[in-house]
């Protein structure tokens, strides 16, 4: 937990909840939390990285995960697809 302000700039204490869901089931399948204070690009890059890794284990774990296209690397990624 860090202090930081959210978006209508009021001191409050931060913290990123990251959950992935498994798509037939709903149950969680990964949860990382970290400070409040890494920009939404850091907590992407490292959410996709984690994925990356459940993909190509020997049984590869298959997931959908909803990302708000308000980054340049989420952009990329979905004008790629």
């Amino acid at each position: 937990m860090e202090w930081g302000y959210n978006r209508n700039k009021e001191p409050l204490p931060q913290i990123i909840i990251c959950m992935l869901m498994a798509e037939t089931s709903r149950l969680s399948i990964d949860q990382v939390i970290d400070s409040g204070s890494l920009k939404d690009v850091t907590t992407l890059e490292t959410t996709l990285s984690n994925m990356d890794a459940m993909l190509n284990c020997v049984h590869p774990i298959r997931f959908v995960i909803a990302v708000p296209v308000i980054s340049q690397f989420a952009k990329r990624m979905v004008t790629s697809e």
